[in-house]
Formats: structure tokens, sequence, C-alpha cells
């Protein structure tokens, strides 16, 4: 696995204020947003998620309101 010694950072508990430090995502809408593009098939990807595998919230028994 590629490692470029960089840390992506903290995630923002609220968006919709001006973020000082920290990604203005919520965690759980950013791990749907990885498995959402994990499973794009393209030709210079050399690995995606399964179409088969359920989603990842689901996978990691996380529970959401909506």
């Amino acid at each position: 696995m590629y490692n470029s010694g960089l840390a992506i950072g903290d995630f923002s508990h609220n968006p919709t204020k001006v973020v000082l430090s920290g990604l203005p995502y919520y965690l759980l809408d950013y791990l749907e947003f990885l498995d959402w593009t994990g499973r794009l098939i393209r030709d210079d990807n050399r690995g995606t998620v399964d179409a088969n595998q359920p989603p990842i919230l689901d996978r990691l028994c996380i529970e959401t309101d909506q």
C-alpha cells in the first residue's frame, strides 16, 4: 500500500460553519464517499470494491438515522 507520510486530518463535526482545521465533512459521509468511489471501475485503477459487497456502513455495523 502506498503511504505518502501525510495524514488526512480530523473531521469537522459541523461542516456548515467555517472550519479552521480539519475536513469539512462528517466521518460517515466520508466513508460513504470512499465506498462509492471504490466501486468505480476504471482501466487505470488496479482495485475496486466488489459490487456484491454491502455498503461500507453496513459492513462496519454502523447504523444511521436516515
